[in-house]
C-alpha cells in the first residue's frame, strides 16, 4: 500500500442542472447507493453518494450551458456480484447498454477472469459493472 495515497475518496461527476435530480435519482434509487450528504453551496446543488468500500460519488450541478458532451472521459466501474442483473436492471430503466456482459480473461499472471457490462449514465458517464469470476 501507497504510504501517501490511501485510495480512492470519490469520482466527480458533472451534470448539467436539468439532470441533477434525474442524475442523483440513478445513483440513490436504481443502482441502490445511499446518499451520504447534499447541499447548495454558490447557488449549485451537490450530493455525496456511498460507493462502498470507503468511496464516493460526488455529483455537482452546473449550468446547463457548461455540462460536458455525451462522450465524456469519466469512466466508473462498480464492483457487483452480477453483472448481468445490473445490466437488466439499467436496460429496463431505459438507458444505454454500450456493451452487453461478456466474459474476459486479462492475461496477467496470474490470469484474471472477470464479467463486465457497460452502460451509459444519466449524465453522459460510462458505467462498468465489473465482477470477479
Amino acid at each position: 500500500m501507497n504510504p501517501v495515497i490511501k485510495g480512492i475518496h470519490h469520482v466527480g461527476i458533472k451534470p448539467a442542472r436539468k439532470d441533477f435530480e434525474k442524475v442523483t435519482a440513478f445513483y440513490t434509487g436504481l443502482l441502490e447507493l445511499d446518499l451520504e450528504r447534499s447541499w447548495i453551496k454558490e447557488g449549485a446543488r451537490g450530493a455525496m453518494v456511498s460507493a462502498g468500500g470507503g468511496s464516493f460519488i460526488e455529483i455537482i450541478e452546473v449550468d446547463d450551458d457548461a455540462a460536458l458532451s455525451p462522450n465524456r472521459s469519466v469512466h466508473l466501474a462498480f464492483h457487483v456480484f452480477d453483472t448481468d442483473e445490473m445490466i437488466s436492471r439499467v436496460r429496463s430503466a431505459g438507458y444505454e447498454i454500450l456493451v452487453e456482459p461478456k466474459n474476459v480473461c486479462l492475461p496477467s499472471e496470474p490470469p484474471y477472469s472477470i464479467r463486465v457490462g457497460f452502460c451509459r449514465g444519466p449524465a453522459g458517464e460510462e458505467i462498468e459493472f465489473f465482477c470477479e469470476q
